[in-house]
């Protein structure tokens, strides 16, 4: 529960410290001025590198003005690469799923992620809805002889 209703949910997110991945858990937070809104760090891969950018209050975006040209092309988006394993993963956990951070969120569940040594749960988290995506949920899929990951992306409708 929210510690009051003035308090913002940021979500957790993957971390690089130590040379690895680790987990940075979400919390509770009150924006520093009223109106403000949370933009979500995220991981992204600039000329083959991947950059971090850390999560920081914004001012409402202004409504966008009209436009009369013809939309641009919408972006394409690429799945993360999937990968296999000879071991099996673990049950899934169960989660107790925080407070919704507004209506145009939806909760996408924990999963376990291979580190390349061993299973690691990933927790769950709210995430905003992009018009004309669906989100497919990361999944294991059992083979003859090997366990393939398939992880949560994003798709155009």
């Amino acid at each position: 529960m929210a510690p009051s209703p003035r308090h913002i949910w940021i979500g957790g997110y993957w971390g690089w410290e130590g040379g690895r991945h680790v987990w940075m858990g979400g919390r509770w937070e009150l924006p520093p001025q009223n109106g403000q809104i949370w933009i979500e760090g995220r991981w992204v891969n600039e000329g083959g590198d991947w950059v971090f950018t850390p999560g920081y209050w914004s001012a409402p975006a202004a409504p966008p003005a009209p436009v009369y040209a013809p939309p641009p092309p919408q972006p394409v988006y690429a799945p993360p690469a999937e990968m296999s394993v000879n071991v099996a993963p673990p049950p899934p956990r169960y989660e107790a799923t925080p407070p919704q951070p507004g209506p145009g969120y939806f909760w996408i569940a924990g999963s376990w992620h291979w580190d390349g040594r061993q299973h690691v749960w990933s927790p769950g988290r709210w995430e905003a809805r992009r018009a004309g995506w669906v989100w497919v949920p990361a999944h294991w899929e059992a083979g003859p002889h090997h366990w393939r990951y398939r992880p949560g992306h994003w798709r155009a409708q």
